[in-house]
């Protein structure tokens, strides 16, 4: 799992940089933050690189829109909550402050542009804020049920690989929030097509709903099958779970296309598109090259020697039907 994160984090932040550099001539900056980083690496090794990678490759993407102080904020509040979290030796409100800086985020967002806000500005933050606030819910009920989050047994014995994993949250929450916090910070005559609502308006919200319908969906089914006895020694292959290995993460794509496409009614330049593309984007590759095969090697593991559970692999899509494994 560590190399598994390290190898996405410094995926994205190679990959996104280098557009952002390209497109607006960050070079000079670029280059000595490159420089520090290789001096870093000789002194502290790959995970104080991959922490700094992540704050530099923030400040980047955000500079253009004016997002910095946006930036710095949902990576400081990790960085603050990492120090009791470290003390105590606990995950047990790591989700629960990403979703709080969610909200806080976009609550900001709004306050830095245009007042009173466009209904696009006002539908968009809402709608990230409606599944930040459900998704947040549903994890520390989880964790408080189960008592511990068992990505974390090793991991938050080690400080700088910890404040890793605390660090790619805040790049989770930055990202996720890119597309909105763009919309939502314009002003005035920044804001493209005033007409509410335009097509891209109306097709973002429907998608944005039925993404969230097939993640609460797929939620609800696995929950009540864990707390059935009578499937405790069982893995879950009906409902929505009979057409995707992971329904859940099938909605959660789907929605955030859905605030994509809501948002992108007000971007105004090339650049805005693209890096409010970060968003989704960003979030189908951690839900393909990381939690998925970390669910799916702890899942291989417990039913390796059931029969039904082999043709479930070979049957079902992992995540969307038609897209390849080796996504």
């Amino acid at each position: 799992m560590p190399g598994r994160v390290i190898l996405a984090c410094d995926l994205c932040c190679c990959v996104w940089m280098g557009c952002v550099v390209t497109i607006i001539d960050l070079h000079r900056h670029i280059s000595l933050f490159f420089a520090a980083i290789e001096i870093c690496r000789h002194v502290q090794g790959t995970h104080l690189v991959s922490i700094l990678g992540v704050a530099g490759f923030m400040q980047a993407v955000a500079l253009p829109f004016g997002l910095g102080k946006l930036a710095f904020f949902c990576l400081g509040i990790q960085w603050l909550a990492f120090i009791p979290a470290f003390k105590w030796k606990t995950e047990f409100f790591y989700d629960l402050t990403g979703s709080l800086t969610f909200l806080a985020t976009i609550f900001l967002s709004l306050y830095a542009g245009a007042w009173p806000p466009h209904p696009r500005q006002q539908m968009a933050s809402l709608l990230i804020m409606v599944w930040a606030f459900r998704l947040g819910y549903f994890l520390f009920t989880r964790i408080i049920q189960h008592g511990k989050d068992s990505r974390f047994d090793t991991v938050k014995h080690d400080a700088l690989l910890f404040l890793q994993y605390w660090s790619v949250q805040g790049l989770w929450v930055f990202l996720t929030c890119l597309p909105v916090l763009i919309c939502a910070t314009k002003k005035g005559e920044g804001v493209r097509n005033p007409a509410w609502p335009i097509p891209s308006d109306l097709v973002g919200m429907l998608v944005f709903l039925v993404g969230m319908g097939v993640e609460m969906g797929a939620d609800f089914q696995k929950y009540q099958w864990q707390n059935d006895w009578q499937h405790r020694d069982e893995f879950i292959n009906t409902g929505l779970w009979s057409w995707s290995r992971h329904p859940n993460y099938a909605g959660e794509m789907t929605l955030h296309l859905g605030v994509f496409l809501l948002a992108s009614g007000s971007y105004t330049r090339p650049l805005e598109w693209v890096c409010a593309a970060m968003g989704p984007t960003f979030i189908v590759l951690l839900l393909y090259k990381v939690s998925l095969p970390m669910l799916e090697k702890r899942a291989n593991a417990r039913w390796k020697d059931n029969k039904m559970y082999k043709v479930y692999m070979q049957r079902t899509p992992a995540i969307l039907p038609g897209v390849p494994e080796w996504f």
